[in-house]
């Protein structure tokens, strides 16, 4: 079975080579790897269009700058392959990786296979892992690993999809409206279409905890589409009445979006300020009245609600 490895690129010429000589050097050789590059201004469309040449299954694709989700969606849109698979242009892949997953995705007879992952900063060396064979799970069970257990987790990059499955009904792509959150949002509405998940806990992916990385970026007006992105998991849980825990967990998730896009709001000079200030105000405390039975562990509600108060107090406008 072909599987389709894509590959979104931006300003990632440092780590790039590394990231794709360990999809190279995978064990399963089935594959074809998609690169798309998304407008880099280094020398990361050099690099893949120099892979591209020197290897027959490598193909290099290239985007005016639009962002991580549509450059994953024009990966999805080229891919040839039975089953589809995500990696960022930092990261390092296990040599075993996508044999162990397409093993688990056959034999366990499941829609979705899944592997534990670690984070590094220089050096990969990876950890032993305390349990290696795969376990099933289905129902609810996949929407409680996906939000919140770090095993699984909403992260594209440490599971093996089924493209008939991708493609069945309306096509599943990935939210181009938001930069936070969209894979999340793509994995709880994949398993919205699956029977069942295998969870592996065996570490097989690295994600690189980057400096630079996006997430330590000064903050824009494009982050806070998180609050979308939360907001469309949140409908999502809904829509296909998960049970209080898992309402739980979403609503959680999104009350603390809010109190994370209010306070950038208030201390980074970004457009329409006044604007972004009412629709958060407005938002959370029409969501923070909901009365679901929170999980203990994530009973945020009386910490959220003090601190969303102090940042709209400190705001004098």
């Amino acid at each position: 079975m072909l599987v389709s490895i894509i590959v979104p690129i931006y300003n990632g010429e440092v780590y790039l080579k590394d990231c794709l000589e360990s999809i190279l050097n995978q064990t399963y050789k089935e594959t074809e790897i998609i690169l798309v590059d998304d407008g880099s201004t280094d020398a990361s469309r050099k690099i893949c269009d120099l892979y591209a040449q020197k290897y027959k299954n490598v193909i290099s694709l290239y985007q005016e700058n639009s962002g991580v989700s549509k450059a994953r969606n024009l990966g999805l849109n080229c891919a040839k392959g039975e089953y589809i698979y995500f990696c960022d242009s930092d990261d390092i892949l296990h040599q075993d990786i996508l044999e162990t997953l397409v093993r688990d995705i056959e034999d366990k007879k499941v829609d979705v296979s899944c592997c534990a992952y670690q984070c590094f900063t220089k050096d990969i060396v990876w950890q032993e892992s305390k349990e290696n064979s795969a376990e099933v799970i289905t129902g609810m069970d996949m929407f409680y690993n996906v939000l919140k257990k770090p095993l699984c987790s909403g992260y594209v990059w440490n599971k093996l999809f089924k493209k008939n499955i991708i493609e069945q009904r309306e096509p599943l792509r990935f939210s181009e409206k938001i930069t936070i959150v969209e894979d999340e949002q793509f994995v709880l509405e994949y398993i919205c279409r699956s029977k069942n998940m295998s969870l592996s806990g065996k570490n097989m992916y690295a994600y690189r905890n980057n400096e630079n990385g996006a997430i330590r970026k000064n903050f824009t007006e494009k982050k806070l589409t998180c609050i979308w992105g939360r907001e469309d998991v949140w409908k999502i849980c809904n829509e296909e009445k998960c049970d209080d825990k898992i309402l739980g967990i979403a609503w959680n998730k999104l009350m603390q979006v809010y109190v994370y896009a209010y306070r950038n709001i208030l201390y980074h000079n970004i457009p329409d300020k006044q604007y972004w200030k009412d629709v958060v105000k407005k938002k959370f405390f029409l969501y923070v009245k909901l009365p679901y039975k929170i999980d203990e562990t994530w009973n945020w509600k009386p910490k959220m609600i003090y601190y969303f108060m102090k940042y709209c107090l400190k705001d004098k406008n």
